[in-house]
């Protein structure tokens, strides 16, 4: 099973007093849903939360899976490839070539979220991509919805 992180990317719209929460939903999610594989778009604060999460609880969960859906190469990925990998299990990288690089990291998000069971989210804002993408899910059928912002 596999599980997608949604959420605001600047800092102050991500309060860290949620850690504690993330910590317990994505333990919950290892233990009584069988999630092991965790989808990161590596974006935003909510993003590094969630990556960090993983990276904690994998003292103790040694076979769960951290990847990261990357949109279009940049720069700094280039640069710094082999820090990534040892970061994420794998890097993933969507074929988006033909969609405008203003488009991609919505298409990246759809691609993410149809390829996931579950999301966890942060979404309390009524624009912006975490909220288109946060739209997209609640439309799926498929995937289930944990918003943190419900639980605070």
């Amino acid at each position: 099973m596999k599980c997608c992180f949604c959420g605001h990317g600047r800092y102050w719209e991500v309060p860290n007093s949620i850690v504690a929460l993330l910590l317990e939903t994505i333990e919950y999610l290892i233990n009584y849903r069988n999630v092991d594989t965790f989808i990161s778009g590596g974006m935003g604060e909510f993003d590094r939360l969630c990556e960090s999460a993983i990276g904690e609880l994998k003292k103790s969960y040694s076979h769960i899976k951290l990847f990261l859906y990357i949109p279009y190469m940049t720069k700094y990925l280039s640069n710094n490839m082999e820090y990534l990998h040892k970061k994420y299990d794998e890097i993933i990288y969507p074929e988006l070539e033909q969609v405008y690089y203003k488009s991609a990291i919505q298409k990246r998000n759809r691609i993410m979220i149809d390829e996931s069971d579950f999301m966890v989210a942060y979404v309390r804002n009524d624009k912006g991509g975490a909220r288109q993408s946060y739209n997209y899910a609640k439309r799926s059928k498929k995937i289930k919805i944990i918003n943190l912002v419900e639980y605070i």
